[in-house]
């Protein structure tokens, strides 16, 4: 077998580099039209291609998750691994943003802080910083999630979303809150209800411990997660729930991304 020349193999690097711009390109192509789909003639007009060499490009994508297919419509959206890898980018972006400012509140309460963030119907725990407290309050580990709405940080995002997304949330997980003691219909639209007129909340996942939940959003106002601290419930007066608060809520307002 006739060996490839450094032409040949040259020729190849170029090939997969610029397949690697085409995809890209229709991934972008793709986001642009995402909420409504896009069809194949419209993608391969946009992206200057034959209309059977973007349908392979699309077919591969949707084969590896970076794309899903309504046969029905004939429409391609994004896809599930997509947007799974855009969240794993957002968790480390959030973690390296706000781990200063975990740390100072950790110190500064002697307690657990926790950061979290919205997945879906879930909050994932994206990080943790636990002080030298004699008794550590290890509620959620990090990577692990929980339905939407459990937790005090978790509850902060879900009473901070817009009314429809939250209804829909909530319908959606009813039958998981069912798993956790508390966190019933009324008492889910009780809790919201106070975190919307104090902005903070206060509740526990567990019998023993208990947590000040905050939520957080950007530079433009947009929400992209939560912190809370969580203490064993002697710990927690209603003084000192009102402090942590305080503190979390002055601390966030001068380091939003």
């Amino acid at each position: 077998m006739a060996r490839e020349t450094p032409l040949q193999h040259h020729s190849k690097i170029q090939d997969g580099a610029q397949s690697i711009h085409r995809a890209m390109a229709i991934i972008r192509i793709v986001a642009e039209h995402n909420y409504a789909g896009v069809k194949l003639s419209k993608v391969a007009r946009d992206v200057q291609l034959p209309s059977s060499t973007t349908h392979r490009m699309l077919s591969v994508l949707v084969e590896e998750g970076m794309l899903s297919y309504d046969a029905m419509a004939k429409r391609y959206h994004l896809g599930i691994s997509l947007a799974r890898l855009g969240l794993e980018a957002r968790q480390y972006e959030l973690r390296h943003a706000y781990r200063d400012i975990l740390e100072r509140i950790a110190r500064h309460t002697e307690d657990t802080a926790y950061l979290l963030m919205q997945s879906g119907y879930d909050v994932l725990c994206v990080d943790r910083v636990v002080d030298s407290t004699p008794i550590q309050v290890l509620t959620f580990d990090v990577g692990k999630r929980r339905p939407l709405g459990v937790g005090p940080g978790s509850l902060a995002i879900l009473a901070s979303l817009p009314q429809e997304e939250m209804q829909r949330i909530l319908r959606h997980n009813a039958r998981r809150y069912a798993g956790f003691v508390g966190f019933g219909p009324d008492d889910m639209q009780r809790m919201i209800d106070t975190y919307r007129r104090q902005g903070y909340i206060v509740n526990s996942v567990t019998p023993y411990t208990m947590g000040v939940g905050v939520a957080l959003h950007d530079k433009a106002g947009k929400l992209v997660g939560a912190m809370s601290v969580n203490a064993i419930v002697s710990k927690m007066d209603e003084k000192r729930q009102q402090e942590i608060a305080h503190l979390i809520r002055s601390e966030i307002s001068g380091g939003r991304i």
